[in-house]
């Protein structure tokens, strides 16, 4: 079209007349005017590329981040992101005002590859302005030990999906995350992990005490919403060979883990423990089992924050074996208890749905009855001789030591130590009252030092002076420490 209007304009010229010459243009200036309108008006802005670093992460301190193109959230701390570049890899972001640590300042974050992994330094944190903080001094991507204004670079991965705190059905504890994977005294350094196919590659810690240095593959996967985990590789000599090492056979838990079962892992029962009732009945809690007395009830499933358990009851259990209970637990005044509200449900559906215990009612909001008080058990229930060769029968409520008994009130397994009255039969200082305390040598030997024994109230004898846990030569009192060995 322009160049038919183009030509057209020419011919009018050569006919030299002013009024079809002026005609002309003008016709011309309107038609090329419209023509700009359509051809050439201003293409629409295109939209700036995502920043690379878009994601969630963690690092290797614990910290978690989620980022986007306009803000970086690292903990409880947000920044505005004004800009960034991927290709120089830096971010430039406003410090929120509600952040604890430099509100409404400017910070710098740059990152860097190096062997595949992810990392990054925050330059900048204070800067009064944007242009501060986009001239502050960068940081070196080539020393990540140190390169970071005299700091490491903090690495950063994507989520293991497998990542928590764990207890498996064996008693032991685990805490996983995209770094380590820390079973009971072990650690285990890792490298790699595939969140769809369900494995971590790790190195074995130097310090542990099977297979230092190797390498291990732990796989994970699910049966009926329950968690499980065989560590298919334990000695590997490279990570090559451990990403290599035969595969886990997830469609046999109970042999498919190189002849043995899977390992059942679960989160931490916030009521896991061992306790004493104010019956004089014992509990041991653990995530997989309930038992109380003679009988025990297997935990299929529970809700801290509800506060519910329910459990199957054991065959062998003297009441309604075989049958489904709900156990429910409360807290008041800092002290615990719980109510079994169902124990004899046909199955667990009928134990889940149960009308629940009234926690606003102690005295009568389980089913008409009390709730049941729980203490934590002392920790040195047991019975000893010590290094002079007297005999002690230890448990929750009292202290025999040959022919004496101290009947306790109140103890502190975290502190050490237990106070108890005095019995009033005893030889010496009869119902005055003593303390008792305890301390564990490097060597994992049980000491004891009875460091008050003719206090006289209760309230006397537990601020009386402690014992020298450092120096059990001669830290009770002037004299040595007892020894007590478990009989």
């Amino acid at each position: 079209m322009n160049l038919l209007l183009f030509l057209f304009a020419c011919g009018d010229k050569n006919e030299d007349t002013d009024v079809t010459d002026d005609t002309a243009v003008e016709d011309t200036d309107t038609d090329t005017d419209t023509d700009t309108d359509t051809d050439t008006g201003d293409p629409e802005e295109e939209d700036p590329p995502d920043l690379d670093l878009s994601g969630d992460y963690v690092d290797n301190w614990g910290g978690e981040h989620s980022i986007d193109n306009t803000s970086w959230m690292s903990g409880g701390s947000t920044f505005h992101i004004s800009q960034y570049d991927n290709d120089a890899g830096w971010v430039i972001a406003q410090n929120d005002s509600g952040n604890d640590w430099n509100p409404d300042l400017w910070s710098k974050f740059e990152w860097t590859w190096s062997d595949d992994e992810l990392y990054y330094c925050q330059s900048a944190y204070d800067a009064a302005t944007e242009d501060d903080a986009i001239s502050a001094a960068g940081a070196d991507a080539s020393d990540l030990d140190a390169g970071c204004g005299g700091f490491s670079w903090t690495q950063l991965r994507g989520y293991l999906d497998l990542s928590g705190d764990y207890v498996d059905d064996w008693g032991g504890e685990h805490w996983i995350s995209a770094f380590t994977w820390i079973s009971g005294d072990s650690a285990f350094h890792i490298s790699q992990y595939d969140n769809d196919a369900g494995w971590v590659i790790a190195q074995n810690d130097g310090d542990n005490s099977w297979n230092p240095d190797l390498w291990s593959k732990f796989e994970w996967t699910w049966s009926d919403d329950e968690l499980y985990y065989c560590q298919s590789a334990y000695d590997a000599a490279t990570e090559d060979d451990a990403i290599s090492a035969a595969g886990a056979d997830a469609g046999d838990l109970d042999a498919g883990c190189g002849g043995f079962s899977w390992t059942q892992l679960r989160g931490y029962l916030d009521l896991s423990g061992d306790y004493v009732d104010n019956w004089g009945g014992e509990h041991w809690i653990s995530e997989f089992a309930w038992m109380s007395g003679d009988s025990a009830f297997h935990i299929s499933q529970y809700d801290n924050d509800a506060g519910w358990v329910i459990a199957q009851n054991d065959s062998g259990n003297d009441w309604n074996p075989d049958l489904w209970s709900k156990f429910e637990w409360t807290w008041s005044n800092d002290e615990l208890y719980y109510c079994q509200s169902a124990y004899d449900a046909a199955t667990e559906d009928d134990a889940i749905s149960a009308a629940g215990a009234d926690a606003s009612d102690l005295d009568a909001g389980c089913g008409g009855f009390s709730w049941t008080h729980l203490t934590e058990a002392l920790e040195i229930v047991g019975t000893y001789t010590d290094n002079w060769g007297g005999e002690h029968s230890i448990d929750h409520t009292s202290w025999i030591n040959g022919g004496s008994a101290f009947h306790i009130s109140q103890y502190d397994n975290d502190a050490g130590w237990a106070i108890a009255q005095n019995d009033g039969d005893n030889s010496w200082n009869p119902d005055l009252w003593s303390k008792f305390e305890w301390t564990w040598s490097d060597d994992g030997g049980l000491y004891y030092c009875q460091s008050a024994y003719d206090a006289a109230t209760e309230g006397d004898a537990i601020s009386a002076a402690g014992a020298d846990a450092s120096d059990l030569a001669s830290g009770c009192g002037g004299f040595g420490w007892s020894e007590l060995t478990s009989n």
